[in-house]
């Protein structure tokens, strides 16, 4: 059994050096995995050695699509007397835990985290952890993925074991968010319970604005019954993508006054609210300049690249003039929004559900699915809009998608919410108007007519058009092969196979200057294209 060093230092670094009660390892080496039904183990000759965090695919091929099982062995010989928890960040999509033979959880879900507890009588011993997994090809929430790249299944986020020797705090119900119209840390913590009753519980809050602290706050816990906390700051600074300052919080669980467990946090003051037609963040309005991030990571077959990929990816943009970017239709992991309130980029959440079934058949799932994905993004500065689904239309029913609306806002603090990001007389459920205005200029003005007049004989309420503006250009094929060889990759785009003929042809008929023209002329329009619009529409 190893204790997480990173937990340690921060524990040290921030208070004091109290041995705090959870030991946390990262799972990441002993796994194994044989693909197969859940009726029916697989032969022991089956397994193979498999990456966790990683996918399906990146053992089977792109073309797997199904089910398995992963197993690794655990020593539990030294958390003899604790409780043993198995945390999972994200399995994708529906998968079942079992600890020596006996089933010990399911959870349902490619995108969220969640945790399971092995038996009592188990701690002190050796045991076999396996997990049953299903891809589920075609489940509502499966988002976007499988429509620009193989579906992917697996372990693709972390699995962390937990001994708990004391109670600890629900790490994935967790909230604390800074409001910066009242300049107060709302904190909401659940205590789990430890492996003996505890009578003497309270949750204690620490905010610091960089080595000062400058609040702290606690009441009395009850193990699984949430405790509220609301922490004025004085003189608060606010985040914002101009200045994304944050600020350092600690939520603690003392039993008996001392500290058994501690969860370390970044987290930014701000306030975002709609007024009429404008968009208000820290009372100042507010004008988005976004960009559509699918989570498109190859060759990788899930979007969990080191978070330097995204920082490079951000900044980028920041210096490109963008000050937000579209998680289109997949949940990113937490270090996704930590990485954009670092940088200051605000995220538009999109929930992954493209063409779903929200019917009143799969509302209870649906609200369960949903209710996870806003405890998981809700703690965070930089997302103040969401979309619950994108381009489905009056095939979802209005009950079903109200509800998610409702819960959303309960969950959530301070977010604007749209059911459905798509055309503007698709919506019923909004905070704002939204539409996905694609074409070309001489079309534009007419479309910008088309939402001004529809907007002025309704509510007035800001617009924010969440997808606009798109441009083809030429593909650079030399940079192609250049990168990746002449060889067939599954991310290889689909002009491959043709471009080269055409540009042969292209070349016979008219030169090699013509030739060379193609691609400077298409970024030359695009830029035009684009400049135009947008300016039409800062002037609409």
């Amino acid at each position: 059994m190893t204790i997480c060093l990173a937990a340690r230092a921060c524990a040290a670094a921030f208070l004091s050096a109290a041995v705090l009660a959870q030991e946390r390892e990262l799972l990441r080496t002993g796994w194994t995995f044989a693909p197969g039904a859940r009726d029916a183990r697989p032969d022991e000759a089956a397994y193979r050695a498999i990456a966790v965090p990683g996918t399906f695919e990146d053992l089977l091929g792109e073309a797997f699509d199904g089910s398995g099982w992963y197993r690794r062995t655990l020593d539990l010989r030294a958390a003899r007397g604790a409780r043993v928890r198995i945390e999972f960040t994200a399995a994708a999509t529906e998968a079942t835990v079992y600890w020596n033979g006996t089933e010990v959880g399911r959870h349902l879900g490619g995108w969220t985290p969640f945790r399971v507890e092995l038996p009592a009588a188990s701690t002190g011993d050796e045991g076999l952890l396996e997990v049953f997994l299903d891809e589920k090809v075609g489940h509502n929430t499966q988002g976007f993925h499988p429509i620009i790249q193989p579906h992917f299944g697996g372990l693709w986020q972390d699995v962390v074991l937990c001994v708990d020797r004391a109670p600890v705090l629900d790490r994935f119900s967790l909230l604390t968010f800074g409001d910066g119209a009242t300049g107060a840390l709302r904190c909401e913590a659940t205590v789990l319970p430890g492996p003996h009753p505890s009578d003497d519980l309270e949750v204690a809050v620490v905010v610091r604005d960089g080595a000062h602290e400058v609040a702290r706050a606690a009441a009395r816990a009850v193990p699984g019954t949430p405790v509220t906390l609301t922490v004025p700051v004085p003189e608060v600074r606010r985040w914002s993508p101009r200045a994304p300052h944050l600020y350092r919080v600690a939520v603690e669980v003392r039993a008996g006054g001392e500290t058994v467990d501690r969860v370390e946090r970044r987290l930014g003051f701000r306030d975002v609210r709609a007024d009429g037609h404008r968009l208000l963040l820290n009372g100042e309005p507010l004008s988005v300049r976004g960009m559509l991030h699918w989570g498109y990571e190859p060759p990788r077959f899930a979007p969990n690249p080191d978070p330097e990929v995204w920082r490079r990816e951000m900044e980028d943009l920041r210096a490109r003039g963008f000050n937000l970017v579209k998680a289109c239709l997949w949940l990113p992991p937490r270090s996704f929004y930590e990485t954009a309130e670092e940088v200051g980029m605000l995220v538009w959440q999109e929930y992954p559900t493209w063409h779903p079934k929200l019917t009143a058949e799969y509302r209870d799932e649906l609200a369960r699915e949903f209710h996870e994905f806003f405890l998981h993004d809700r703690s965070h500065a930089c997302v103040p809009f969401r979309s619950l689904t994108c381009e489905t239309g009056h095939s979802a029913d209005l009950a079903v998608v109200r509800a998610l609306y409702d819960d959303a806002k309960a969950t959530v603090p301070q977010t604007l919410v749209v059911d459905d990001s798509s055309w503007i007389e698709w919506l019923r459920v909004f905070d704002f108007y939204d539409d996905h205005p694609y074409g070309n200029n001489s079309w534009w003005p007419g479309k910008l007519r088309q939402l001004r007049e529809y907007i002025a004989a309704r509510e007035a309420k800001p617009l924010l058009l969440g997808e606009c503006i798109a441009a083809d250009t030429w593909f650079d094929l030399a940079a192609w092969r250049a990168r990746h060889g002449g060889g067939t990759r599954w991310f290889a785009p689909r002009c491959l196979g043709d471009q080269p003929r055409f540009e042969a042809w292209l070349e016979r008929e008219f030169g090699a200057e013509t030739l060379a023209q193609l691609q400077p002329s298409s970024h030359a329009y695009a830029l035009r294209m684009r400049k135009y619009q947008i300016e039409r529409l800062r002037l609409d």
